[in-house]
């Protein structure tokens, strides 16, 4: 039940699917996953593709977000293509509509999976997190 949180993870997948056991480090977090049914390398492959993806997955956090208003921050894990990644980028940066959003970045050959992110939008916008620091 989302109400519950107010730190939230959304995995969106489109080239992989993140598991939850990829997501373990995230406890006590509520988790949503975002993507398609079956993933695949390289799915986006002309531009009206790309906004149509970035509009569902923006109308989708946005709705979660309307959900509860408990939620202050959102941790964001993606698998997908560096075109789309940017397009939301774009749309997070600006936004007064949602509460903090952290980008993550992956570590295969990490023990954490997700070891740092960015703070993409609100007054501490461009900041590193390092997992130490907050999860």
């Amino acid at each position: 039940n989302i109400e519950e949180y107010d730190e939230i993870v959304i995995a969106i997948s489109l080239t992989k699917q993140i598991s939850k056991n990829e997501l373990k480090q995230f406890k006590n977090h509520g988790i949503i996953q975002i993507g398609v049914e079956q993933p695949k390398d390289n799915l986006i492959e002309y531009k009206e593709q790309l906004f149509e993806y970035s509009n569902v997955i923006v109308e989708n956090i946005e709705d979660i977000v309307k959900q509860s208003s408990k939620i202050n921050r959102i941790h964001l894990v993606y698998s997908g293509q560096s075109c789309l990644s940017l397009e939301l980028g774009k749309r997070f940066i600006d936004t007064t509509r949602l509460p903090e959003i952290i980008s993550y970045h992956y570590d295969r050959q990490s023990e954490v999976l997700y070891p740092w992110g960015v703070i993409v939008n609100g007054k501490n916008k461009g900041q590193l997190i390092k997992l130490n620091e907050r999860s």
